[in-house]
């Protein structure tokens, strides 16, 4: 087998991960003609592979994936490596957020709104910090964002009209999210993107693991836990 960068990897298979190719499924070999449609599939790949003592080197194309990437612990499992590599050349993503469309404009303001399936409420405070003066918008994990750009929370509706450069507010009680634009930009033209993942990657239970040229955004994360975790783990190098 050869890698990506054309040195020779005896004893490892190399799984091709490619979410904008049309002809992509994660029923696929993983081949460069045939390639997976999700990372997730191609860890669970790499794990089964690693317990015939075969390394794994997963090639993710540029392109952006939205979903979390678990590799467990497996019994019986082997020091085989399994590495994620994105392109040197371009860029990929794993994103905690999708993409909503449907908004409904709210009268003739320029505020837009969307049903809100969760109750996630406040995150809760860590252990030791009970006398903590945190303020609540701090501790929620809602993320809105405009075409890439983080729109700014809120607490209060009323507050919306008051922010410069766009803001959201959610009320869960009623099921809602309203957001405002920011200046200029028009809700039909405008990528609307709304966190729903809190983990991106969770590495446990694992050893000689390599995870390079990958960039993790958008995760809707509690207070103080993070979207790349790395837990009872052993030779796992993130660059």
């Amino acid at each position: 087998v050869v890698s990506n960068d054309g040195v020779s990897a005896p004893d490892q298979e190399v799984l091709v991960v490619d979410g904008s190719d049309e002809g992509a499924s994660d029923r696929n070999p993983g081949t460069q003609a045939r390639p997976l449609r999700t990372v997730g599939r191609a860890a669970s790949l790499a794990a089964a592979n690693n317990l015939r003592g075969v390394g794994t080197r997963i090639q993710i194309r540029p392109g952006t994936y939205r979903e979390s990437v678990m590799l467990g612990a497996w019994r019986g499992q082997t020091p085989a490596p399994i590495s994620f590599v994105g392109p040197l050349g371009g860029k990929a993503v794993i994103s905690g957020s999708d993409v909503w469309t449907g908004w409904t404009r709210v009268g003739d303001t320029d505020l837009y709104r969307h049903a809100w399936p969760y109750r996630w409420g406040l995150s809760p405070l860590p252990a030791g910090w009970t006398e903590a003066r945190i303020p609540d918008v701090v501790r929620r994990r809602e993320l809105v964002f405009a075409d890439g750009r983080l729109l700014r929370q809120v607490l209060d509706m009323a507050d919306l009209a008051r922010i410069p450069g766009g803001g959201f507010a959610v009320d869960e009680a009623n099921g809602l999210v309203t957001i405002r634009l920011p200046a200029g930009q028009e809700i039909d033209r405008t990528r609307i993107e709304v966190a729903t993942r809190d983990q991106l990657l969770n590495i446990s239970g694992r050893t000689n693991v390599q995870v390079s040229n990958l960039t993790f955004q958008h995760a809707a994360s509690p207070l103080q836990r993070a979207a790349v975790r790395v837990e009872r783990s052993s030779d796992v190098e993130i660059g």
